[in-house]
């Protein structure tokens, strides 16, 4: 499926989840550039491209109106929703190369 994401605009939802709670969120929006190295998201403003570990690449799915209307600031025609088992930055930038190496997908469907 990666190959069809090309080009397509994705929102990266990064949940802050400790102990399974969800805390907070970043958001992080753009295009997907796939090639040879993976799969890339190129920020909508600028900033060093995000690569999406191998893991998390067959999370990215079409939104739908029930993200929308979870998360106001989904703006791409795609989603990929990671979780993070620990606590966010709150000062500095956020490393999310390293956060989405250690984040999971969402649950699986039941």
């Amino acid at each position: 499926m990666s190959r069809g994401l090309h080009g397509k605009t994705c929102t990266l939802v990064l949940f802050e989840q400790p102990g399974g709670e969800i805390r907070a969120l970043h958001v992080t929006s753009g295009t997907l550039d796939v090639g040879g190295d993976g799969v890339r998201l190129l920020p909508e403003g600028g900033g060093d491209p995000v690569r999406l570990p191998p893991h998390l690449v067959e999370d990215v799915e079409p939104v739908t109106d029930e993200h929308r209307a979870c998360v106001d600031e989904i703006t791409g025609d795609y989603c990929l929703r990671a979780f993070y088992d620990g606590r966010l930055p709150r000062r500095g930038p956020i490393d999310l190369h390293a956060l989405l190496a250690r984040s999971s997908g969402p649950p699986a469907a039941e």
